[in-house]
């Protein structure tokens, strides 16, 4: 089934029938059309079910994926408010970082408060907000180069996808030693892009090699950046 399916008139005694329903697999089915629906209507059951430790994880995250469908004032609070909660799992929260960087909902205080907690889970959606910001805030600049300077994979890619929208001088030597690791190579190009250095003119020419567009651009843009420097 699907909403359109169903009708819109039916949401309300859908979110009536999760409520008593019993059966797992039906369960999933409604939630699902709920989910899909993104009507503000929805909101309190699938904040509710999201809440629900005795709730499944995978039925929890499609109750979320739901709310992350909305684009309402009152379901950003809802998500602002869900990524606070400490009885949510680690991994529901840290879906939630990004997303509400990406509404402007989270100030780079509470970014690095988010970095700055025990859980990787968590530093790692507060890495990966600062690419949603859009825009450089320098008060988060050493949080990305902490990340640049991690033994963790995982990390070093959320720095590095950081370092694209936080340019940072300071972070051009950490950056040329990752652009020397197959994984990390194509990102540290684009990151060091964004800061034109002569000394790393070598780099930006193998960039235009790239299958990426935005790096071919991104290397492109700092070698006329360069020649500009130069001509003045």
């Amino acid at each position: 089934s699907s909403l359109a399916t169903v009708g819109p008139d039916a949401i309300p005694l859908l979110s009536q029938h999760l409520e008593t329903e019993t059966d797992p697999l039906i369960r999933e089915k409604t939630l699902s059309i709920l989910s899909q629906s993104a009507s503000p209507s929805t909101l309190d059951i699938l904040t509710e079910i999201v809440q629900q430790q005795q709730e499944s994880l995978d039925l929890r995250k499609e109750a979320l994926t739901g709310l992350l469908r909305m684009t309402a004032p009152e379901a950003t609070e809802t998500l602002i408010h869900l990524s606070q909660s400490k009885q949510l799992t680690p991994e529901i929260r840290a879906t939630l970082i990004p997303e509400l960087a990406s509404r402007n909902a989270l100030t780079p205080c509470k970014i690095i408060a988010l970095n700055e907690s025990d859980n990787p889970l968590l530093q790692n959606a507060a890495l990966e907000s600062i690419a949603r910001l859009g825009t450089p805030h320098p008060s988060l600049e050493p949080m990305v180069l902490r990340g640049l300077q991690s033994g963790n994979e995982t990390t070093r890619l959320a720095a590095l996808r950081a370092a694209i929208v936080q340019p940072s001088h300071a972070a051009i030597p950490l950056l040329m030693k990752l652009v020397t690791i197959p994984s990390l190579r194509e990102l540290s190009i684009h990151a060091l892009a964004q800061v034109p250095r002569a000394d790393v003119l070598d780099v930006y020419l193998s960039g235009l090699d790239s299958a990426n567009l935005e790096i071919r651009r991104g290397c492109l843009n700092a070698l006329k950046s360069l020649r500009d420097e130069i001509s003045v």
